[in-house]
């Protein structure tokens, strides 16, 4: 237990903007959604029932509000991985041309904060690798999900993932 508990403390100060931006989504569509959704709802739902309503409506706002900023979030961090990737392959490329003694009429140095080569590269590889994932991930809602086969190995880490997900969210509604 100690130990989720700072798991889950280090994971809440590092997605706090995402937390943030469900439990602002949130707010605005709850709202919205008690105008347009309730009152039809209370004429299907028996009047014993009609309690329920309000909090059957929050915790779906609620969830789909998280939806949508997780969502968010792993776009940002595909742009984030794409940039840092994309760099570490174009540095690693440059040192090794300049191992094996191709300089490129002085573009490729030893030092990589002498040239631009390095970061030209990196921003063609960077912006190829995002593209590639957010054109694979349009058609499949920006889920980020792994893709059959391998989903068939992966899907204890996707569910964990998103129980991980539900909790910090969770858990720092609780203590705002």
């Amino acid at each position: 237990y100690t130990t989720w508990m700072g798991v889950s403390s280090v994971l809440e100060k590092e997605f706090a903007r995402t937390i943030t931006l469900s439990m602002t989504i949130s707010g605005y569509l709850q709202p919205i959604i008690e105008f347009v959704m309730v009152p039809p709802v209370y004429m299907c739902v028996d009047e014993d029932y009609h309690k329920w309503v309000p909090v059957v409506v929050g915790w779906g706002c609620k969830a789909a509000a998280m939806s949508i900023a997780w969502r968010i979030q792993r776009v940002l961090s595909a742009a984030t991985s794409s940039i840092a990737g994309g760099l570490m392959f174009a540095r690693a490329c440059t040192r090794m041309l300049h191992k094996k003694g191709w300089r490129l009429w002085g573009a490729i140095q030893e030092d990589h904060a002498k040239m631009a080569i390095d970061e030209f590269i990196g921003v063609v590889v960077a912006g190829l690798g995002l593209w590639s994932q957010i054109y694979v991930q349009m058609g499949r809602g920006f889920s980020f999900t792994v893709p059959f086969p391998f989903n068939l190995v992966t899907w204890p880490f996707d569910l964990a993932e998103r129980w991980i997900q539900w909790q910090i969210t969770k858990d720092l509604k609780k203590k705002t």
